[in-house]
């Protein structure tokens, strides 16, 4: 059973807008041969409105 936590801001860098963003992931229970521990997530995501 993962716990996931996740923030993102949107940003502009001159005239281009950014969406950043991250996150944690902690899995409390799993099965014995399934994923465990902690994990990280970062995205970027460049943004092009009409």
């Amino acid at each position: 059973m993962p716990v996931n936590a996740s923030a993102s801001k949107l940003l502009r860098f001159g005239t281009q807008l950014v969406s950043l963003g991250g996150g944690v992931r902690y899995w409390l229970d799993s099965p014995d041969s399934g994923p465990e521990g902690l994990g990280l997530r970062f995205t970027m995501t460049l943004l092009f409105p009409r």
